[in-house]
């Protein structure tokens, strides 16, 4: 079967579920690097992720039983906080591994101020999105004021770097 592996964590493709499919697909293709400890001694862990709408709101398990690490989750932003807390603490596991987490809050976010100065870049911000997603965050909004285009106002956000509808369409 179809399988992504990169340095030593691997998973099959067709063991991920579909609400997770392009998120995951993205860290492992894209942002991988930046996110992967020192792992060379522990060996090849391989990852999977199990949609459990019977677990308690807001709270994600995930166990290692030798190299198999099994991320249960009832919500997306649960899915990829389990992502990130392998990604993350992958040097710190030894042995057998049985984790839960539960969040106190639905929401989770940040506001991210691109009103001031050069606007941030759209890459940098999905790099950012990224980011947040693999520490459970499921709320990004952009403090705006006049950094981003309206067609019919020439000058409204002049020589601010605003963003283009497109762009914005891009991140949502």
């Amino acid at each position: 079967p179809p399988s992504v592996m990169h340095a030593t964590l691997g998973m099959n493709l067709e063991d991920i579920p579909q609400d997770i499919f392009d998120g995951v697909r993205e860290v492992m293709d894209k942002r991988m690097e930046s996110f992967l400890p020192d792992m060379d001694a522990a060996g090849t862990w391989s990852v999977r992720f199990q949609l459990d709408e019977t677990m308690a709101p807001r709270a994600l398990r995930i166990t290692r039983i030798e190299n198999d690490v099994v991320i249960r989750y009832c919500r997306k932003c649960e899915a990829f906080r389990g992502l990130g807390v392998v990604l993350g603490r992958r040097g710190d596991f030894e042995g057998d591994i049985r984790l839960t987490e539960s969040c106190s809050f639905d929401t989770v976010g940040v506001m991210i101020d691109v009103s001031r100065n050069g606007v941030v870049t759209v890459e940098t911000l999905k790099h950012l999105l990224l980011c947040f997603a693999l520490m459970g965050i499921n709320v990004c909004m952009l403090y705006t004021e006049d950094t981003y285009q309206v067609p019919e106002e020439r000058f409204f956000g002049y020589l601010r770097g605003g963003y283009t509808a497109k762009e914005l369409a891009e991140l949502d």
